[in-house]
C-alpha cells in the first residue's frame, strides 16, 4: 500500500495550534528523546526542525533549532531559533533547565491534559509524552487522566 502524499497541511494537522504566543504541541509520533518525529520525503525529521524548515526555508543541517520556550514538542515557529551547539548549551545554562517532577499543575493544565489525552488517546501522544511536556512524571499524568488526582478539576 503506497504512503499517503505528504503536504504542508498534513504536517500542520499533527500540531495542536493555539495563539501565536503559546506553544504549538506536536501530537504525532514522539522520539525516545521526547521530540516529535516525522518522515518527510523519505527522511526522518524532528518535528520542530521540519516546522522551522517549512516556515523559514532550508538551513545548515549542522545547526540546532532551539526552543525559546524549552518545550521539546513545540513546533510554533515563533518559539524556534537557529543556533549551534555552543549557543544551545549557553541557552540551557542561562535558563537553568531542569525537570521538576514535584511541580504542581494548574487547573487549566489539568483540563488541557485531559482534553488532549482523549483527543489523541489512540495516537503516539501518551503519558510519557505529556510528562515530558509538563515536566512531571508519567504517573502524575496517568493519575490525572484516570481521575485519581485533581478530582476537583472538571
Amino acid at each position: 500500500m503506497p504512503l499517503a502524499k505528504q503536504t504542508v497541511e498534513t504536517f500542520w494537522d499533527k500540531v495542536d495550534k493555539k495563539s501565536p504566543k503559546e506553544c504549538w504541541i506536536w501530537v504525532g509520533k514522539i522520539s525516545n528523546r521526547g521530540y516529535g518525529r516525522v518522515r518527510w520525503d523519505g527522511i526522518y525529521w524532528a518535528a520542530h526542525r521540519l516546522a522551522y524548515k517549512l516556515t523559514f526555508g532550508d538551513f545548515d543541517k549542522e545547526k540546532f533549532i532551539c526552543h525559546q520556550c524549552d518545550t521539546p514538542l513545540c513546533c510554533n515557529p515563533q518559539h524556534l531559533f537557529l543556533g549551534d551547539r555552543s549557543l544551545n548549551t549557553l541557552d540551557m545554562y542561562r535558563k537553568k533547565r531542569e525537570n521538576n517532577t514535584k511541580k504542581k499543575l494548574t487547573a487549566e493544565q489539568v483540563k488541557e491534559i485531559r482534553r488532549l489525552y482523549i483527543r489523541h488517546s489512540r495516537g503516539a501522544f501518551n503519558t510519557r509524552n505529556f510528562a515530558t511536556y509538563y515536566k512531571v512524571t508519567p504517573a502524575v499524568i496517568s493519575n490525572i487522566v484516570r481521575q485519581r488526582s485533581y478530582k476537583n478539576v472538571v
